[in-house]
């Protein structure tokens, strides 16, 4: 990823995806696949605030129809009203007392697709269907796969719906379904949303079952983040697959991650989805237990880091996040090293070794942080005001300025 890598729009995501899976054009919705997007544009002043949710332009009321056109809609409305509260009336009647004849769970199939968060009838479907699972063979293989279909189309309706989600997991994790059919269709979900979190967490939930390929996710994530490096689900789930037990994190890796992540935070300085990974990869490198770094090796690492967000600043003056996150890391070296120097004193050295080794090394403490000079809660509120309240806690408590 370099400045030249761009964001593309999500109709190229879905036509690039219509090519090279099938499962698009029958998992995703035809209002996902053909929307227009506004791609990444960064905010004046603050950073990525594309139109709409995820550069999705919000919806408008029609202002085209007349008054017998408004009549027929909201008599449309009205009927699609009343038909779900008789469709609901009866399916949850029948939860009630236990009924599941066809018709029943027809008419709940109904409910879920008119609105797929009906926890309560995705429910009255598994007080259906966990019998039949349980008792395993061909019958429970056919009716995972009618379940799973039910789901989908649940899904076309709304991509982004919790229940319907939940309940897929449910369906899948009883193991009468193709895994790999699974990470394919959710796949063409986020290549046509690549920042559909539900997704997402789905596709950690199906890699949980399969058992974790950490070379595929990492090389996967890193690729929606080249895509678009403002994709914070796909920083978030480099963060799980890294930070889990099998996950490999080292101090080396650590360093890796911070050179990968550098290069968006210089693409777009305002952008504060690679700072929240670079913040927790330097998260990682101060507490974790398994990640084991001398302390004279954080301290330089953490010394490079503030550089970096001094060439940042030095790019973007009026950008927040690099002030935040140096003042962050800041905080942290004060408690790895000895800050006699910045206080006046000649010598600037790793608690508990000896300050004269280090001391003409860091004799440039104090300038290399000069540029913070004036930078405190005053000139963050006038940035960012919205959370001017944190950053006065934050200079009265001494904590470090992170949002």
């Amino acid at each position: 990823m370099n400045e030249s890598v761009g964001c593309k729009t999500r109709n190229s995501f879905a036509e690039k995806a219509e090519k090279e899976n099938p499962f698009v054009s029958t998992f995703v919705p035809e209002h996902v696949r053909t929307c227009e997007y506004a791609g990444y544009t960064p905010r004046e002043g603050t950073g990525n605030d594309n139109a709409g949710m995820h550069g999705r332009p919000r919806a408008k009321a029609d202002t085209s129809l007349d008054a017998a056109q408004k009549l027929e809609q909201r008599a449309r409305r009205t009927k699609k009203a009343r038909l779900f509260g008789e469709l609901c009336s009866k399916v949850l009647d029948a939860h009630a007392s236990n009924s599941y004849d066809a018709a029943l769970l027809k008419m709940s199939e109904k409910l879920v697709q008119m609105n797929p968060e009906m926890y309560t009838v995705w429910n009255y479907r598994r007080a259906h269907l966990a019998p039949i699972l349980s008792r395993g063979g061909d019958e429970a293989v056919d009716a995972s796969t009618r379940e799973l279909a039910v789901a989908e189309a649940a899904l076309m309706q709304n991509p982004k719906s919790y229940a319907a989600f939940h309940h897929r997991k449910w369906v899948v994790s009883a193991g009468f379904c193709s895994l790999e059919r699974e990470l394919a269709l959710v796949e063409a979900l986020l290549e046509a949303d690549e920042r559909n979190f539900h997704g997402w967490g789905y596709r950690r939930a199906i890699v949980g079952m399969m058992g974790l390929d950490r070379g595929r996710e990492l090389a996967y994530s890193r690729r929606k983040i080249e895509d678009n490096f403002s994709n914070y689900s796909a920083w978030h789930h480099r963060s799980v697959v890294l930070g889990l037990p099998a996950g490999g994190l080292t101090g080396a890796v650590i360093e890796e991650e911070l050179a990968f992540v550098r290069q968006a935070c210089y693409t777009d300085p305002r952008d504060q989805s690679g700072w929240f990974y670079h913040r927790w990869l330097t998260g990682k490198l101060l507490v974790a237990e398994d990640v084991r770094v001398a302390e004279a090796e954080k301290a330089r690492i953490l010394r490079f880091e503030i550089d970096m967000c001094r060439g940042v600043h030095e790019l973007d003056p009026a950008a927040k996040w690099p002030v935040v996150i140096a003042r962050g890391l800041l905080t942290a070296l004060a408690g790895l090293v000895d800050f006699g120097a910045l206080a006046g004193a000649s010598g600037v050295g790793v608690r508990g070794e000896d300050a004269d080794a280090d001391a003409d090394a860091d004799d440039g403490e104090a300038s290399s942080t000069a540029w913070l000079t004036g930078k405190g809660a005053a000139w963050l509120e006038a940035c960012d005001p919205m959370r001017a309240g944190l950053y006065r806690d934050g200079l009265v408590t001494g904590e470090a300025f992170i949002p």
